[in-house]
């Protein structure tokens, strides 16, 4: 998913160079896909911005591994909603626009997050290698996924004794205090403490295909109200907490170990890059990706 319109970094972040071979956060997210077994690779874009990527991405990949844009818009929606919106309507709205072009199992990221090789891996594996139509995500330990840089959001994870995702709640305004504590902001902008162990969705998620008949209905439900709101929008975890709720979908939780590194605020580039370069050194990346 690579629609996001970067308000808070400023530009746009999807093809914000990491390094002297101009690699971006993508570059090295499509590799450990390609590596870990995916062959079809679709980036989810606005139709303002598709030049960057073409220019960038057409016959770059290995001959095995399809490649894609589709462009998510305000207008991509179900008939007969109509809207005057300018931005797209978020990661719920970007999975909708996904049914056309999918008719297996698959993963669903976030451009400006490096997951890490074993993310993709795991998922890979409980996708295709499991006998079940189950779905997925990949969870994180929350004191691996903030940056010191600014406020995040996040969704937190309730999980049963089989790692069975049984909730999920948005937090907005988390950030790491000076004494190392972790808090969120409440809707009456308190702040609240959070375990650093907290499992967190970084929106790394498995789906079998069937989800797209319900995303289409809950979409639909979701436009009857929202429709005319320019501020709204149709979140993945929402989504997700809903198939939940209803008992339509069951969601396993993948535990990654690994540190998530992210883009949001300008000065999280430089440790982004500086951690890339500490990667490439060690030989978990080589210097040429394709």
């Amino acid at each position: 998913m690579a629609a996001g319109m970067g308000s808070r970094f400023g530009s746009l972040k999807q093809v914000q160079s990491l390094n002297p071979q101009g690699y971006t956060i993508m570059d090295y997210s499509i590799h450990d896909a390609i590596e870990a077994g995916f062959n079809k690779i679709i980036i989810i874009i606005r139709d303002k911005i598709i030049k960057h990527f073409e220019s960038r991405y057409n016959n770059k990949f290995p001959d095995h591994v399809r490649f894609e844009f589709i462009t998510q818009d305000t207008q991509n929606i179900p008939k007969p909603y109509v809207t005057n919106r300018e931005k797209p309507w978020g990661t719920g709205h970007a999975l909708y626009i996904l049914k056309p072009f999918i008719n297996t199992k698959f993963a669903i990221i976030n451009a400006d997050n490096l997951y890490g090789k074993e993310a993709f891996i795991k998922m890979h594996n409980a996708l295709f290698s499991r006998q079940s139509n189950r779905n997925f995500l990949i969870g994180y330990r929350l004191n691996n996924t903030v940056t010191v840089n600014g406020a995040v959001s996040r969704g937190e994870c309730f999980l049963n004794a089989k790692n069975i995702l049984t909730n999920i709640k948005e937090r907005s305004g988390i950030s790491k205090l000076e004494n190392g504590l972790i808090v969120y902001r409440d809707v009456n902008n308190n702040r609240v403490k959070m375990n650093p162990s907290t499992i967190i969705s970084m929106n790394f998620w498995g789906f079998s295909p069937d989800v797209f008949n319900i995303v289409e209905l809950s979409f639909k439900k979701f436009l009857r109200k929202y429709c005319k709101d320019q501020h709204q929008e149709f979140l993945l975890p929402h989504f997700v907490d809903h198939m939940i709720r209803n008992n339509l979908k069951e969601f396993e939780m993948l535990y990654s170990a690994g540190e998530w590194m992210g883009i949001t605020y300008k000065n999280d580039l430089k440790l982004v890059s500086n951690k890339l370069s500490e990667l490439t050194l060690e030989g978990v990346y080589p210097n040429t990706l394709w």
